[in-house]
């Protein structure tokens, strides 16, 4: 969340980020560099371009600058999102194991009952029976969330 916080600070719905002021600071003083060519002095720099060109320079290379840094910054977001998305698969598939480990917890147990009472002891399995629609409807509805995630 952080590394968002910080990209917003490049650039702003009010164009106030750091990247739109260096635009509109090149844009400034390449309008006065224009009004030296055109008449021979600017309101800022008077007639002195080569202070005019050095701010130039100074605000294109603060821009260079800082759009690497937007690059490495979405980047970093771009990984860290790809990670939340591992991550949270890692989550689901977990989940999705051990639902598994109910049903065959639950299967294991009809197993021990048939042997036990026999195969037609329905009172005692319809219980298990429940327990595992129960698990499987479970199942779907965590799987309904993840495809819905």
């Amino acid at each position: 969340m952080a590394k968002l916080v910080d990209f917003s600070s490049y650039y702003k719905e009010n164009d106030k980020g750091i990247v739109q002021a260096l635009e509109t600071q090149i844009n400034n003083t390449l309008k006065e560099l224009d009004k030296i060519d055109k008449t021979g002095k600017s309101d800022i720099y008077g007639d002195n371009r080569t202070a005019a060109l050095d701010d130039l320079k100074k605000y294109y290379d603060e821009l260079t600058s800082n759009l690497t840094n937007v690059l490495e910054l979405q980047k970093e977001i771009h990984e860290s999102y790809l990670d939340m998305m591992d991550e949270a698969q890692d989550k689901f598939d977990e989940q999705i194991d051990t639902y598994e480990t109910i049903n065959d917890l639950i299967e294991h147990d009809m197993e021990v009952i048939s042997l036990i009472y026999g195969e037609e002891s329905y009172s005692k399995l319809d219980e298990y029976y429940n327990k595992q629609q129960k698990n499987f409807n479970s199942q779907l509805d965590f799987q309904s969330q993840q495809v819905n995630f």
